[in-house]
């Protein structure tokens, strides 16, 4: 507090039913003394600016939105041009997933195939994110480990306090504020993709968890059909291997 300070006089900036904030004025002038009509004055003042304030906080929303949703177009057809590289195809997802959400990391587990219901990593982004790839969770363990049982996307911004984080993320790195949203594919779900502290230190919204649910549901549908070709490439591999076999019997 500044003891030059004589008189003093605050309103609030209220848009709606929105507190947007506060707006003073202050008198170092022991003679200066503000009046009931100045204090009016500056309430008038004080909705003008709050109402201002709330619009072009909408305007800078939407727009972040509009690109946000461009980039999820340009994303789209990424996807599915590298459906024929699995592993190309999970580190775009999670990069992708990371930069639409101006986010510090993210990684992506996929359910291990041994009916265990546990989860592992496999493509990650940050700056430790690599020495994630290849451990694994049980089933059930952490966010991701709720999120891949309910199918259902959690969101947490207080991660140090929420008693479903069991510190998925290695040691050194700071998670605040996370979301892990399910990758669900002929109602089955096949991993789960987190993120990870926007970067300017904001916290995470319904509108991001919406996001990327519904990237996470292209990147599924995605990462099937990738799946669904290697088992193809898979399986005719193994018929001409079988045809190839046949003939040499033939010959001899």
């Amino acid at each position: 507090e500044n003891k030059a300070t004589k008189a003093w006089m605050g309103v609030p900036l209220v848009a709606g039913s929105n507190v947007l904030g506060v707006m003073a004025v202050a008198e170092s002038d022991p003679n200066k003394k503000y009046t009931p009509e100045q204090q009016k004055i500056f309430t008038d003042i004080g909705a003008l600016a709050a109402t201002s304030i709330e619009k072009a906080n909408l305007f800078t929303e939407a727009n972040a939105r509009a690109n946000q949703l461009g980039a999820l177009n340009n994303i789209s057809r990424q996807l599915v041009a590298s459906e024929g590289d699995i592993e190309r195809l999970l580190d775009l997802i999670t990069t992708s997933a990371v930069d639409i959400l101006n986010a510090e990391a993210g990684s992506l587990l996929l359910t291990l195939e041994d009916s265990s219901g546990g989860l592992a990593f496999r493509s990650a982004v940050g700056s430790t994110g690599q020495k994630l790839i290849g451990t694994t969770l049980p089933q059930g363990h952490g966010l991701v480990g709720k999120v891949a049982e309910t199918g259902e996307a959690i969101i947490s911004n207080d991660a140090s306090t929420d008693e479903r984080w069991q510190g998925d993320v290695v040691e050194g790195f700071s998670t605040d504020s996370i979301i892990a949203v399910p990758l669900i594919a002929k109602g089955a779900v096949l991993g789960v993709l987190e993120v990870i502290n926007r970067k300017d230190g904001s916290l995470f919204g319904q509108d991001d968890v919406d996001l990327l649910t519904a990237f996470a549901g292209q990147a599924a549908i995605a990462l099937e059909n990738a799946r669904l070709r290697q088992q193809t490439g898979i399986q005719l591999s193994q018929r001409l291997e079988e045809l190839e076999a046949l003939e040499r019997i033939d010959r001899q």
